[in-house]
């Protein structure tokens, strides 16, 4: 069986098709992590604002005040 420039020519082709879609794939996926970390940011950075809410409402610890 001879390799013909037809069946090199599809498969160079079919490499081609297989890198250019596994790019598209990384490239999604790394601007859904983009956006995901964006998210944990926004999130983290709301939990501090609670935390210190929290601490404001609750005021001082006991051991911190002097009688």
């Amino acid at each position: 069986m001879t390799v013909t420039p037809e069946i090199i020519g599809v498969i160079i082709a079919a490499f081609g098709a297989a890198a250019t879609v596994l790019g598209g794939v990384a490239a999604l996926n790394a601007r859904m992590v983009h956006r995901i970390d964006a998210r944990f940011d926004r999130l983290e950075a709301d939990v501090v604002e609670l935390k210190v809410a929290v601490a404001r409402l609750e005021g001082p610890q006991p051991r911190l005040l002097r009688p």
